[in-house]
């Protein structure tokens, strides 16, 4: 082929599609609404047994996983949309979020996760209140991402010692949330690389996460800055603009 064409590929476990957009610009909307429509099917199944379920739990006291797993599946849907939101764009609406509620809220999804991988994770919130103006549901999905990769990192570097930490802090314009690793850590070269939509160094990923977290931040009027050192592990910080106080005020 003597023309480079432009394309890329989605990765689902060990198949790859290849789709080429240089003559048909539909082609990758087409193809992500197919893959969508077979990941939404189970994910509407297993919703619906978890509602049969409910009583059964609430009268054990679970009810509070009930929960957790409805906004989970509820929160995967949105992930759906959002990769579909890469090749058509939408405006998301937006709300006063807290951003204390938001991390802590966030942060019980991982708590047990840590303990069964013998990691230590923490989050430090600073002693005043911060608000943002942002999509919620977003901005977790982001965070997610960002927390889901340091667990990987510091499983692909294979030690027990491993640890996590989502720090929370603000300058004059900006809320800042951190989540730090000691896992494997990337060179400056593969940093570079990461927001690249569909590059990755996972087996099995789409390289779609970091790319799209970006997207959302940018969208918000923020930004997201990734350091890592191969061996010592990442940081990778999330800006996004303070609510002003005059704004609260008129809302």
């Amino acid at each position: 082929m003597n023309k480079r064409e432009n394309s890329f590929s989605v990765l689902l476990d060990d198949k790859t599609i290849v789709v080429h957009t240089s003559n048909h610009e539909r082609t990758a909307e087409e193809v992500f609404a197919g893959i969508a429509h077979e990941i939404r099917n189970p994910l509407t199944a297993i919703r619906g047994f978890i509602q049969l379920l409910k009583p059964d739990l609430i009268e054990i006291g679970k009810a509070k996983y009930v929960d957790i797993l409805m906004e989970e599946i509820d929160r995967t849907n949105g992930l759906i949309s959002e990769y579909l939101g890469c090749v058509k764009p939408s405006p998301k609406p937006r709300k006063i979020v807290s951003v204390q509620k938001l991390i802590a809220d966030f942060s019980f999804l991982f708590e047990s996760e840590a303990i069964i991988r013998n990691v230590k994770f923490s989050v430090n919130f600073p002693n005043e209140e911060i608000h943002i103006k942002a999509n919620e549901t977003q901005i977790r999905q982001v965070l997610f991402n960002l927390v889901r990769n340091a667990f990987e990192a510091i499983e692909e570097k294979g030690f027990s010692d491993g640890e996590v930490k989502v720090e929370i802090s603000t300058d004059p314009q900006f809320a800042c949330m951190t989540v730090y690793d000691n896992g494997i850590g990337m060179d400056e070269v593969t940093s570079q690389k990461m927001s690249k939509t569909f590059f990755t160094t996972k087996e099995n990923g789409t390289g779609i996460g970091l790319s799209i977290s970006r997207k959302i931040i940018e969208e918000h009027g923020g930004r997201i800055e990734v350091k890592s050192q191969s061996g010592v592990g990442t940081s990778a910080a999330i800006f996004l603009p303070l609510k002003e106080e005059k704004d609260n005020s008129q809302n």
